[in-house]
């Protein structure tokens, strides 16, 4: 049984979530601070508190009050053969309404002839839907049940009326009524026992009812279960309090599964060798930790009771039991797991929640490692604007084909997860220095703007140019992962002004031009500036003698700046700096005044250079500062 469906209506920050599908296996949920996870999280617990959404949109004004209750709508998908599994688990006295009963509605309304279509219908291979709408209202907390196919009582209207059931009961797989009396030589009637109860003696109910109590959730927070009394329950309790007793009974009962927890606890922290729980006074048992060395040496003087160890153990053997243990499928809800677990230890977890696919994982998470790790089946994008929140489903098609442009542009997850928009640059060297030039010249903090460079501006030009921004241009938008677009900003490159705009022409994005060009040639015309140029090369040409000074770059430059291999044939009329070839002029300089001991390298050398600028001449970057500015502002 799994959750496939949750609509949340006037809830915390949600006025209409929209109606959310889910699946089994790793459901992600990802969204800034603030933008709903949590709220959405609780809600998947299936225990709604009264928390009304409150904005301009429910409270118009300040004598605003707001009268509806918080409300959910779920589906349930179960599997047929689960169904009788878990009827055979609900606690007597169990009954299905009798046909006369006006909850009932349509065929069959002979009790022999319901009891046989009850049977026939769920030992037939499929699924069941049960439709719930939930309030918080704690006196009517369960507003409808809807059964598709109509197998299990429904529920609609008046929760506080009494219903009549006919009392029956599970053996070997069938649904049988208990006799009351048979009458055969009159009327051949048939008297089945009758009582009477309210609605939440359905069966559909109590399925759900076992269903959320089976659901559990964990957070960035000490848990306090290290030892708890022995009462011999096999079943973790959704707190997991109960989580040395159900150690303890499963070493004796199922010593292979126990092994088998061992190991993958194992995997996730390598120091610990083996977790066991020990009884203590008064029927009390608690959980002990053995290193690797207390174990080797056989020595339990050594062990760790579990409270004495770090946050987010408790957590990971209380997850490992349930996934390991429960013979049908269970709903773990496990929030921000990087905040409690170390990066590489979160990974692990992921990958060894994947083993166990038949689970349904909800899992809030803002980091692109465990995203990539967990490769979901669902990723739930919740955004914020302001006044309330909404919630987007990404199918696992378009996350693939997602991953699959980021391979092509040369791009991971984490450069561009999380941001608020994507401002695409020439390359790694620009990728560095452009925030750098932002943030200490311009004083333009960057926020939620990420600057990145493209792969290989030479896809950007000829004929499969448009092609290419497209792909960029799928990056950036819709319900995906990652965030807008704002601009590329590519080099001149030698190209005249009409080439220049028949570029500009071929990127389009609803009309707007999209594709800008640096004023001059390339970045490092901003950066032939002797003092730096001087102090980079002395830093780097250790075996120098006397240092390098800057009249002789100076000189150098003035030497050499008109050399025609620096212009293409374009510009050969103008010569000017802003035209230079200046990372060859860079490559000849560097090479020439350290006689070749130090070699001209990007990124590194432009950013050393634009270090320099920034801290001791911030004023030679200050008109590319503000070119940089209008376009994150005018994006």
């Amino acid at each position: 049984m799994f959750l496939k469906k949750i609509e949340l209506l006037n809830y915390k920050s949600y006025i209409n979530s929209t109606e959310l599908d889910f699946s089994p296996g790793i459901n992600i949920i990802i969204g800034q601070n603030n933008s709903g996870k949590t709220a959405l999280l609780e809600a998947l617990a299936l225990r709604l508190i009264s928390n009304p959404h409150r904005s301009i949109k429910t409270l118009p004004s300040r004598f605003s009050k707001i009268e509806e209750q918080s409300k959910a709508k779920i589906t349930l998908t179960i599997d047929k053969f689960e169904c009788l599994k878990l009827i055979e688990q609900i606690p007597p006295p169990l009954g299905v309404l009798e046909p006369d009963d006006n909850r009932w509605s349509g065929e069959p309304e002979i009790p022999e002839r319901l009891i046989n279509h009850f049977n026939n219908q769920l030992n037939q291979e499929g699924y069941i839907d049960l439709q719930i709408s939930l309030s918080s209202d704690i006196n009517k907390e369960v507003q409808s049940i809807f059964v598709s196919p109509k197998i299990l009582d429904h529920l609609s209207g008046n929760q506080d009326k009494e219903y009549s059931y006919i009392q029956i009961y599970l053996q070997d797989g069938t649904i049988t009524a208990d006799l009351e009396y048979s009458y055969t030589d009159y009327e051949n009637t048939v008297g089945y026992k009758i009582f009477t109860n309210n609605y939440k003696q359905l069966i559909s109910y109590k399925i759900f009812d076992l269903f959320r109590n089976r659901i559990y959730r964990f957070y960035a927070e000490r848990l306090n279960i290290s030892s708890c009394f022995y009462s011999g329950s096999y079943d973790l309790k959704p707190d997991a309090s109960n989580l040395a007793e159900v150690l303890c009974l499963l070493s004796t009962k199922n010593p292979s599964q126990s092994s088998r927890l061992n190991k993958l606890i194992s995997i996730i922290f390598p120091h610990i060798e083996f977790v066991s729980s020990i009884q203590k006074a008064d029927s009390m048992v608690e959980v002990v930790i053995w290193s690797v060395e207390a174990y080797r040496e056989e020595r339990e003087d050594l062990t760790l009771p579990l409270s004495a160890c770090g946050t987010g153990l408790s957590q990971v053997i209380a997850i490992l039991y349930i996934v390991i243990t429960s013979v049908f499928p269970r709903t773990i809800i496990i929030d921000e797991p990087q905040s409690f677990l170390h990066p590489g230890a979160a990974k692990k977890l992921i990958e060894i929640l994947k083993e166990f696919p038949q689970h349904q994982y909800f899992i809030a998470t803002h980091s692109p490692m465990l995203i990539t790790a967990a490769y979901p089946s669902r990723i739930i994008k919740i955004v914020h604007d302001g006044c309330e929140s909404e919630a987007f489903v990404i199918q696992p098609d378009k996350l693939e084909d997602q991953l699959e442009i980021l391979d092509e542009v040369g791009v991971s997850l984490s450069d561009v997860f999380g941001a608020d928009n994507i401002l695409w640059v020439e390359g790694p060297t620009e990728e560095k220095c452009f925030p750098l030039i932002l943030e200490k010249v311009a004083k333009k903090p960057l926020r939620g703007t990420k600057i990145i460079g493209v792969q290989s501006t030479g896809q950007l030009e000829g004929k499969n140019a448009k092609l290419i921004f497209e792909i960029y241009d799928r990056l950036s938008g819709g319900i995906y992962l990652l965030p807008p677009m704002i601009r590329f900003i590519l080099d001149r490159e030698g190209k005249d002004q009409a080439e220049l705009n028949r570029r500009r022409d071929v990127y389009l994005k609803d009309g707007r031009k999209v594709l800008e060009f640096l004023p001059s040639r390339m970045y490092e015309n901003y950066l032939l500036l002797p003092e730096a140029i001087t102090h980079v090369i002395n830093k780097d040409d250790t075996s120098r003698e006397i240092p390098l000074n800057q009249v002789e770059v100076s000189q150098w430059i003035e030497k050499h700046k008109y050399d025609k291999k620096y212009f293409s044939n374009l510009e050969q009329v103008t010569h000017s700096i802003e035209h230079i070839h200046a990372a060859k002029l860079l490559e000849d300089l560097f090479s020439e005044l350290s006689e070749t001991r130090v070699e001209f390298k990007k990124p590194h050398h432009p950013y050393e250079l634009t270090k320099w600028i920034v801290e001791n001449q911030p004023k030679f970057l200050s008109d590319l500062a503000q070119f940089l500015v209008n376009i994150i502002e005018n994006g």
